[in-house]
This record gives C-alpha cells, structure tokens and sequence, in this order.
C-alpha cells in the first residue's frame, strides 16, 4: 500500500515509516500542500494520511481538493486539534478518519489497516 503523508513534523514521519516498514508500507512524505499535491498528481496514492496545521495552507482545504481530484481515494486527519466542530466538518468533507495526536501506534496501524486492498 502506498500511503502520501502530509506532515511538517519530522519527528511524527520518523515514528510513521518505522511503523509503515513493518507493515511492507511504502511512505512517501510530503511537508507542505504544494509538496503534497506534486506528489498526489504524479501518482495517486491508496490512502492519503494529513495533520490540519500546515505551514502553507490548511489541512481542510487540502482535504477538500484532494477529494475533488479523486472522491475514491480515503483521507485520514492526524492532528491536535481536539476540535469537536473541526471533526463533524473534515469528516461532512469526506475524511474517513480523525486521529489525535498523540496516537497510540498499534491503534493507528489498525485504523490504517481497514484501508488496505488486496493487490
């Protein structure tokens, strides 16, 4: 499964693709929407996982463009905004998933999990 992260976090990515590697996951990280959707056009990932607080553009723009570009393709939110009006809008836009931040990893392995396809 190849999963596009969108996160300024270093420290989040590094957790990610160990946590992805043992999964046979492939990650590609992006840190910036511009970053993001270069990659996103260039390949159209299986599951797309995004934090809200972006240094370039809000995450819930982003959420919505990349919905528009391909409704098919799943968006999981990974944030700290424990917002509950923040949830109920990215999941009316089409996020299928709201994980906070801090995660627990084997719960959020399991959330990423529910994604994956038979290839």
């Amino acid at each position: 499964m190849r999963i596009l992260l969108i996160e300024d976090d270093p420290d989040i990515f590094t957790i990610l693709d160990i946590l992805f590697q043992r999964e046979n996951f492939e990650l590609v990280w992006a840190e910036t929407a511009q970053e993001a959707l270069q990659i996103f056009d260039e390949a159209v990932p299986d599951l797309i996982i995004s934090d809200l607080g972006l240094p370039d553009v809000d995450g819930m723009f982003l959420v919505q463009v990349f919905k528009q570009k391909s409704p098919q393709t799943p968006v999981i939110l990974l944030t700290a905004r424990d917002n509950e009006a923040d949830k109920a809008s990215m999941l009316a836009a089409g996020a299928q998933d709201y994980i906070l931040k801090p995660f627990e990893p084997d719960e959020f392995i399991k959330r990423v999990k529910v994604f994956q396809t038979a290839d």
